[in-house]
């Protein structure tokens, strides 16, 4: 392929390819190239190059095409697809497509199930249980007040999903787990990712879950409702001045919210509690209707001062009035 004036070309051209150790020599008519057959790839996929030989031999060409199509489109780690194609270098073809079909078939598919972590270092004693769909992934690290409890599972390896988090579990929790996985994998999905909420709540509300579970659920739509409210106002903070129906929600002073109107009226936004405050801050920030008691009227200097410095970054004209 070369380039005519900026757009790429495609150019035909008859050319030799012999692979010589770890260096692929393309001989054609201009001339002789040779590139570093470990830094060739498939898409992202690097070609080992002692399966490269089979997609340049003649009598090989097609198992061995079809073999690395197979395997680029599989949803496995990157280094299980290197692993496959390096077992056809020394194995053979039969032996790969095996690998490949049982990895396949061990694949969650969109239910959670449980493996065994490829990356544990001890393959005697393993502490680390995987559970995913091949989405969402959590390590569970078993330990135990009492040494020496064990548990037997048989599970094959993790090669679909990298976890997202890691929960320390006993082996009378991770019991309890398996009674439901599919409810207990939900919980932690959605508790994974209230990650706005702090994690010594998540731990508690995570370890609730197996002494009075409806508690615990009870506790996760709350912790799921305080996270939407923190993103929320996470934005405000971060941005210190966002336009809403009507004005302007800013973040001054000494961390508070303040509704600004158009005219340059300015109200800090109250309640009973921190949690009230951010329930109001979300709901004017999605335009949703409010009441005269959300607000109260500010008329210290400082105060607003501190407002119209934040404004100034997008309505310098309103820092005036203020």
């Amino acid at each position: 392929m070369g380039k005519e004036g900026g757009v790429n070309k495609t150019v035909s051209t008859k050319a030799e390819i012999v692979l010589d150790g770890n260096i692929l020599y393309i001989k054609t008519e201009a001339g002789v190239f040779n590139v570093n057959a470990s830094e060739i790839r498939f898409g992202h996929l690097s070609i080992p190059p002692d399966f490269l030989r089979f997609l340049i031999a003649g009598n090989t060409k097609s198992i061995a095409w079809d073999l690395l199509r197979k395997v680029s489109v599989s949803e496995i780690f990157e280094s299980e697809k290197e692993s496959i194609l390096h077992v056809a270098g020394y194995k053979g073809f039969d032996a790969a497509f095996s690998a490949l079909n049982h990895i396949i078939a061990d694949a969650p598919h969109g239910k959670p199930k449980l493996y065994y972590d490829i990356y544990e270092t001890s393959s005697v004693i393993r502490r680390n249980v995987i559970i995913t769909d091949g989405v969402f992934c959590a390590c569970l690290h078993m330990w135990d007040r009492e040494k020496g409890r064990k548990i037997k599972l048989r599970l094959p390896p993790n090669v679909y999903a990298e976890p997202a988090e890691t929960y320390d579990v006993t082996v009378d929790q991770l019991e309890m787990a398996l009674e439901d996985l599919e409810s207990f994998f939900n919980f932690i999905k959605r508790l994974s990712q209230c990650k706005l909420i702090d994690s010594r709540r998540r731990r508690q509300c995570f370890d609730r879950y197996f002494i009075f579970r409806d508690r615990a659920m009870r506790e996760l739509e709350e912790i799921e409702k305080e996270n939407e409210l923190e993103k929320v106002c996470s934005r405000i903070r971060t941005a210190g001045v966002v336009k809403i129906s009507g004005g302007y929600l800013v973040f001054a002073g000494k961390s508070q919210y303040y509704f600004v109107q158009e005219n340059g009226r300015v109200f800090e936004v109250v309640g009973n509690s921190n949690i009230m405050v951010r329930e109001r801050v979300s709901k004017l920030y999605y335009g949703e209707s409010s009441s005269e008691d959300w607000f109260k009227d500010v008329s210290s200097r400082e105060e607003l001062n501190d407002v119209a410095r934040v404004i100034a970054k997008l309505r310098p004209d309103l820092a005036v009035v203020i």
